[in-house]
């Protein structure tokens, strides 16, 4: 439902796709293992100084603890990554739809940004090949 801003109701031409990649469990241990051991040190670090702690470092912190209890259970992470095309019948309409298609994604707290000089790899990101089964 986060992503109903962009995806509802628009006058705006836009296709929009999402790719999945997973990563390599090795990869996501080391990671996991890192960022705990930073925590861990940040936290000492705080308490030495007499800094407490704010409700956004132990809401990460608690991230990081469920995030490698999800891996130790055998679960695996994947990156996301979302591409946007959006169409006009000429530059103006272009702009219009652009604007709107950015407005609609700020909503949805997603951020978007222009893949400049990227435009023909981008815009196959978004083509329709798979149309599923009739």
């Amino acid at each position: 439902m986060f992503m109903d801003a962009l995806l509802g109701r628009s006058s705006a031409v836009r296709s929009v796709a999402v790719t999945f990649e997973p990563i390599a469990p090795e990869r996501s241990t080391r990671e996991v293992e890192a960022a705990i051991t930073r925590d861990r040190a940040d936290h000492e670090l705080r308490r030495r100084f007499g800094q407490s702690e704010t409700a956004r470092q132990r809401q990460a912190r608690d991230a990081t603890r469920r995030r490698e209890w999800e891996l130790a259970t055998g679960h695996g992470e994947v990156r996301l990554s979302g591409f946007v095309t959006v169409s006009g019948r000429d530059r103006e309409d272009l702009r219009r739809a652009s604007s709107q298609v950015l407005e609609h994604a700020a909503r949805a707290r997603l951020e978007l940004h222009c893949m400049y000089g990227q435009q023909a790899d981008a815009f196959t990101f978004t083509l329709p090949l798979c149309r599923g089964l009739r």
